[in-house]
């Protein structure tokens, strides 16, 4: 119940004005606004390292000034949002919602994990004791075995429901870790809803059904991991909904907010959730809006529009980083060393990496069935693809090889011994990859039934008639486009 109370009126609540400000009323609103709060209170942990004090205070000025803004943008559009969908998508909602309340009753039986117990509830408690307790505990080699290097977004979410609760019931931070994962899960399973539109009952039917049954597959995949205080799920799911609504789903304004909140919540969370949050955050840029490569008349204008399209371009990466990036230079900034890196490595690197390959090719079978389902829909569904402007496949297999790229490399350049390093983590740093690519045969299945049965969902406006989606790395004739038509491309997806 404490867990419960945080979640609403710690999270849900503080976040609430900013998701309708970014997407309106619709069942991802739900799922959004905890994301929302559970960031606002990662910030105000970074902000009590670097200024002082205690971060329920400070979690109180982020949510003020981030509702406020919110709150602003709402009226200066002079209506307020309505309920998207109709009846059909209180259905979808109270599906997703009833799927994952499935998984979460492992809650009833409060195993705490290894990891939550040492390292999350650990920091939990520092960051509830103030600035000055917080950085003498990070920085004391005592604590070094809780790896302190680690993001404060779930510790952060922890100390707000020992605000509400007080500190003498530990296991709620698990069950608020839990929680959030329900929410990321939701915002994938909702996320696949609009990949359709649906026209008939039996459309509204199958996209509820999905939607429901990719809650329990992401579940699923995590495991014991989803609901005893791993943070694992959380950060893979994070990534996995900034690839849907960034690279998936069509260009729009408030998919793209969807999806950079994804990547910061997944940068807030853990270290190889800063990895894959850049990685997906780069590509995103990509698809919204490519940097000219050369000035196309070599004018005083032309050059400036070169400039200007480059320093959008890395606003778009480096604006939602920035939050994970911040703590990674304020843990730098203390001294603070990753406990897996920067000690001498007793093998040699291609040791390392033919037993990383190993290890990680046990946890990725599901890599045939999934090329098999895009050869398939490449070959037979493309045009169905493009007629419902989703983006190129290209674009989440890009994010998948980076996110698994990441991970190898992490393996192969780390410190500690591989084998044992193996055998303790990588069933769960391969749940990213294998939740991606199992959402993608969702998304397939519904771009199949789409092709299929043409009057199961009806047709984009305008879909088929343009051109396809550019390729994940545009050649030099994409990215030297005229002027002119860049400025329609963009134009197209700047429309909420």
């Amino acid at each position: 119940m404490n867990a419960a109370l945080t979640f609403v009126f710690g999270l849900c609540l503080a976040g609430c004005v900013p998701a309708v400000a970014a997407i309106g009323l619709s069942p991802a609103t739900f799922f959004l606004a905890p994301f929302i709060g559970a960031a606002s209170a990662a910030v105000a942990v970074e902000l009590e390292v670097g200024i002082g004090g205690t971060m329920v205070p400070w979690f109180v000025v982020v949510a003020v000034v981030v509702n406020v803004l919110s709150f602003g943008i709402l009226l200066r559009r002079r209506s307020f949002p309505t309920w998207e969908g109709g009846g059909w998508s209180l259905l979808l909602f109270a599906g997703v919602l009833g799927a994952l309340a499935v998984p979460l009753i492992g809650l009833r039986t409060h195993e705490v994990g290894y990891d939550p117990a040492v390292i999350w509830t650990t920091h939990t408690l520092l960051i509830s004791s103030g600035h000055q307790t917080l950085v003498s505990g990070l920085q004391n080699p005592v604590y070094a075995y809780s790896s302190p290097s680690y993001p404060p977004l779930v510790p952060a979410v922890g100390a707000l429901g020992y605000a509400f609760a007080g500190r003498s019931v530990l296991v709620l931070g698990p069950e608020l870790t839990a929680l959030l994962n329900a929410a990321a899960v939701g915002l994938i399973a909702t996320g696949i809803a609009k990949v359709s539109r649906p026209a008939t009952r039996r459309g509204h039917a199958v996209t509820i059904a999905l939607s429901a049954l990719i809650c329990l597959v992401c579940f699923g995949v995590g495991g014991d991991f989803g609901v005893n205080g791993y943070t694992d799920v959380l950060w893979s799911a994070a990534a996995v909904g900034a690839v849907v609504w960034g690279l998936v789903l069509p260009r729009s304004r408030s998919n793209l907010q969807v999806a950079w909140s994804c990547a910061i919540v997944a940068s807030l969370t853990k270290d190889e959730g800063l990895l894959a949050a850049v990685a997906v955050l780069l590509l995103i840029a990509l698809r919204f809006r490519s940097p000219l490569l050369r000035a196309g008349s070599g004018d005083a204008a032309a050059r400036r529009e070169l400039v200007s399209s480059w320093a959008t371009w890395v606003c778009m990466v480096v604006g939602p980083a920035l939050p994970g990036l911040i703590w990674a230079i304020q843990i730098r900034t203390l001294g603070i060393k990753s406990y897996f890196f920067g000690t001498p490595q007793s093998e040699s690197l291609s040791l390392r990496a033919s037993a990383t390959v190993a290890a990680m090719s046990h946890y990725l079978a599901v890599v045939p069935a999934a090329l098999l389902v895009i050869l398939i829909g490449c070959a037979w569904f493309r045009g169905t693809r493009r007629t419902m402007q989703l983006g190129h496949p290209g674009w989440l297999w890009a994010a998948w090889a980076g996110g698994v790229g990441c991970i190898f490399a992490t393996y192969v350049f780390g410190s500690p011994e591989i084998h044992w390093w193996l055998s303790t983590s990588v069933d769960r740093t391969t749940i990213f990859a294998r939740m991606l690519l199992l959402t993608d045969i969702a998304i397939w299945t519904l771009v199949a039934l789409n092709g299929l049965k043409p009057g199961l969902f009806e047709e984009r406006v305008g879909g088929g008639t343009g051109p396809p989606e550019a390729a994940v790395t545009p050649g030099p004739a994409a990215a030297t486009v005229g002027r002119q038509d860049r400025g329609a491309d963009e134009r197209a997806w700047t429309v909420s």
